[in-house]
């Protein structure tokens, strides 16, 4: 069922927003993966950015505002090569926005940007892609070599199909120092279980994007092998959650 009128589904969505909050709450003796409220305060991509930068990980060149003004200076300090990402998961039904390249044509509307503040980042130039899985101790890096088409180079999602995502993945180590940062950055945000998307570079550069607490991570099994699925079930090695 959906309804028209905007004004209603603001207050639909904050009624059901609020009785799943509470599902939390009254479900606080049983285990969880992570602790809900740690999840809903890791989705929070500024605040990610801060506990990266905090423990040693490299990060785009970065501004966030709702200002086209400064905008428009940093493009300007960028060469104009610059990425914008929306701050949350899209709320719209049926549309999913990407990472996507700052364009003249988007300079030119860019004061609409005062109706909604957005991330914008240096563009990093990009050898391949990682996706790490983390999962209690384990970790599982993934390389994701998006690179090779110009749909998935920017964004390497903008390919899905059924249970998976058309590009190329293969299971890869990370650099020791990588690998500890990461553990710290986990401890940091109170999270057990996380995905982390980064960039290698060309001049082989680890540069840190963003955590998805609640990333898919089917999809790496099924392109790579790796075993995921194994360590998730084996939870008696996990300090899972009980709150």
């Amino acid at each position: 069922m959906k309804f028209e009128k905007a004004e209603y589904r603001h207050f639909i969505h904050i009624q059901f927003y609020v009785m799943r909050t509470a599902l939390w709450s009254v479900f606080s003796q049983k285990r969880w993966i992570d602790d809900p409220w740690m999840i809903c305060k890791a989705e929070n991509k500024i605040y990610q950015l801060k506990l990266a930068e905090k423990v040693g990980l490299s990060l785009p060149e970065t501004i966030i505002t709702s200002d086209p003004i400064a905008v428009k200076e940093f493009c300007d300090n960028t060469n104009n090569d610059v990425v914008v990402k929306i701050l949350s998961p899209s709320p719209m039904v049926g549309n999913v926005i990407y990472t996507n390249v700052i364009k003249d044509t988007d300079i030119d509307s860019i004061n609409s940007l005062r109706l909604s503040p957005a991330i914008f980042q240096a563009r990093v130039p990009k050898s391949y892609e990682l996706r790490i899985t983390i999962v209690g101790e384990s970790i599982f890096p993934v390389r994701i070599n998006s690179q090779g088409d110009e749909q998935t180079a920017i964004d390497w999602r903008r390919k899905p199909k059924l249970n998976d995502f058309d590009v190329l993945m293969e299971s890869v180590s990370l650099p020791t120092e990588i690998e500890t940062q990461i553990r710290m950055f986990m401890k940091e945000i109170g999270l057990k279980y996380g995905c982390i998307d980064m960039i290698v570079t060309p001049d082989n550069k680890y540069v840190f994007l963003e955590i998805n607490p609640s990333g898919q991570w089917y999809f790496v099994q099924l392109k790579t092998e790796v075993k995921i699925a194994e360590a998730m079930a084996k939870s008696e090695r996990v300090a899972w959650a009980k709150y």
